[in-house]
């Protein structure tokens, strides 16, 4: 924590609790000036679950309240009292959730959390902030991903590397394969027989076999599963996204894992994993039933 967070909010701000709407001071400077405020379920301008445009607003007037106060902290003066005297023009893309990290002003551009991380952007280039705001990998990259399994792919100078959580990069092939490759960088996707998922489905169809419980049941619907495509084009990590019922279920996972092995992705012609997500669905059929 830096000497500015360790500064209590109530003595940079004429408002009190439970109207405190930052956590800390975390960045002033002669242009600049951050706060960091996590959403909380108990927060007044919380409703089902969202920071409300009131609530983002009275974040923003008192990050602005906290740039004076803090002027006045130094100097030893009395807090001011303000107002905001007109918004106009203001268009809220997405609110925050409970739980969400909001930092106003400092960048253009932040995802959600994911393993701890966040990605911002600042003047078109990319890093990543912790749940106080504090930039632990540099914003120097030209793209990057999320972080999964703590790993995230990152673009610099045209080079694509995997990014690990202490900020290091590493351009090895033997590594890289072992995570999921972001499909938008991809120069090809896999291939199943030479076709694309269309001739997947068709060859899926062809081996399943509609479960005797569910065709008496006349249980049916789309079972939707994740799965992987790996650099040697082997489907693996098989998993249900949305079921139906559980034999339908472990019917669409059983045909999905006795694939065929892919073509598999490729970038600057070394294969890479990837990752998919596939409907299976099953239709019934009036017939006779074997129970």
């Amino acid at each position: 924590m830096t000497e500015l967070e360790q500064i209590p909010v109530t003595a940079l701000l004429p408002q009190q609790p439970p109207f405190i709407m930052i956590d800390a001071l975390t960045d002033f400077s002669e242009k600049e000036t951050a706060t960091r405020l996590t959403v909380r379920k108990d927060n007044i301008f919380v409703e089902r679950g969202l920071l409300t445009a009131y609530g983002v607003l009275e974040n923003m007037a008192q990050t602005c309240a906290a740039r004076l106060g803090y002027a006045n902290y130094v100097l030893h003066k009395a807090v001011n009292v303000g107002f905001i005297g007109a918004v106009r023009g203001g268009v809220f893309h997405r609110l925050p959730q409970v739980g969400e990290l909001v930092i106003p002003y400092k960048y253009h551009y932040v995802r959600s959390f994911r393993d701890g991380l966040a990605m911002v952007k600042l003047y078109g280039k990319w890093g990543y902030i912790d749940w106080f705001g504090n930039e632990v990998i540099p914003i120097v990259f030209d793209e990057v991903t999320h972080f999964q399994d703590s790993h995230a792919f990152v673009k610099k100078d045209g080079r694509i590397g995997l990014l690990d959580v202490a900020g290091n990069v590493t351009y090895d092939h033997e590594r890289m394969k072992e995570f999921m490759f972001p499909t938008r960088w991809l120069d090809s996707r896999p291939m199943f027989d030479g076709g694309s998922a269309n001739k997947f489905a068709e060859w899926v169809n062809t081996q399943l076999r509609y479960p005797e419980l569910s065709r008496f049941y006349k249980a049916e619907g789309t079972v939707t599963l994740a799965f992987s495509v790996d650099a040697s084009g082997a489907v693996t990590d098989v998993k249900v996204e949305k079921g139906v019922s559980h034999e339908l279920n472990q019917e669409a996972v059983r045909v999905v894992t006795e694939s065929p092995k892919w073509t598999p992705a490729m970038y600057e012609g070394k294969p890479f994993k990837v990752h998919y997500i596939f409907p299976v669905k099953f239709f019934f059929k009036p017939g006779p039933v074997k129970i």
